[in-house]
């Protein structure tokens, strides 16, 4: 990883993903426990961890794209001559902006139009648990960014 990227990681992102992880861990283990064992249970908890699981899914592909591990073939890009492979990395990019504009632009439709609904069980906003997908869209559209002058600049040698 270059100094640039190295500066650029959003600790407190790793953390929050680490924490909701943590809260689904104790928050199901509670929950089976109180099941099973004393025949009661949480009646909150299956949605909050609902919910946790959704930030952490987003909020994971923010970091996924920081350190270039979502899944990728790149056996067919490594073929390509350099010039064409720098092209390809980009046209990926965009597509990928593309995709990221229109989750961010829907997410923000999604929040305006749950405004006044409240969840089943815990009666929160339902505009609260969708706020991570124009949140998550924004924070991905960035690196993707950063990540398109990259490809660009190292002429399609950095993935």
């Amino acid at each position: 990883m270059t100094t640039a990227r190295a500066a650029w990681r959003m600790p407190w992102l790793e953390s929050i993903t680490c924490f909701l992880l943590v809260l689904m861990v104790v928050l199901v283990s509670i929950s089976v426990t109180l099941r099973y064992v004393f025949s009661t249970g949480l009646v909150w908890s299956e949605e909050l961890v609902r919910y946790a699981y959704i930030w952490l899914i987003f909020l994971g592909s923010v970091t996924a794209i920081q350190q270039n591990a979502h899944i990728g073939l790149d056996i067919f890009t490594e073929a390509l001559p350099r010039f064409l492979r720098r092209w390809v990395y980009c046209l990926g990019d965009v597509l990928v902006m593309a995709f990221l504009l229109v989750q961010t632009y829907y997410g923000v439709v999604l929040i305006l139009k749950t405004q006044g609904m409240l969840s089943a069980t815990m009666r929160i906003p339902m505009s609260w648990v969708y706020w991570i997908f124009p949140l998550s869209g924004v924070l991905m559209l960035v690196e993707m960014l950063r990540q398109l002058r990259r490809h660009w600049t190292s002429g399609g040698t950095d993935k």
